[in-house]
């Protein structure tokens, strides 16, 4: 039978884990409706030449969410899911980094692509740490 503490270590471990993965598919929906119904102006901001390849990112990252979202509302988050999220995410940071590195752009894009992916890998960190402390609470 299991301990008060040992179902409290078990129910803050998801509670972090479900969490995270909430805020990403908030963040990441949100996200995407923007760029998917104001592509053209998004491009505009982020002086993209096509309002076609932040469409695509939007729908992408609309079906992410509701990957994200599917994973947060399980009683036990899957781990694989989590950590391919989180993987998808730390892709995304790498992805912006090498952007801001190797395309000549506007402050405000900088900015924009900065923030965005410094959001996505607190959300990528934070379901690393989650799945960790389930894995931790299951040995």
């Amino acid at each position: 039978m299991e301990s008060t503490s040992e179902k409290r270590k078990i129910t803050r471990g998801n509670r972090l884990l479900r969490g995270a993965l909430l805020g990403n598919a908030v963040f990441s929906g949100m996200s995407g409706l923007v760029f998917s119904l104001a592509s053209s102006s998004v491009a505009g901001w982020l002086a993209i030449g096509s309002p076609a390849i932040i469409l695509a990112v939007g729908l992408m990252l609309i079906t992410f969410s509701a990957a994200l979202f599917y994973a947060a509302l399980q009683t036990e988050p899957d781990s694989r899911l989590a950590i391919s999220a989180s993987l998808a995410d730390m892709g995304w940071v790498l992805g912006s980094v090498l952007l801001l590195m190797l395309l000549p752009m506007q402050l405000n894009a900088m900015l924009t692509i900065a923030g965005i992916a410094a959001m996505v890998a607190l959300f990528g960190t934070l379901q690393f740490i989650g799945v960790r402390r389930l894995s931790l609470q299951g040995s």
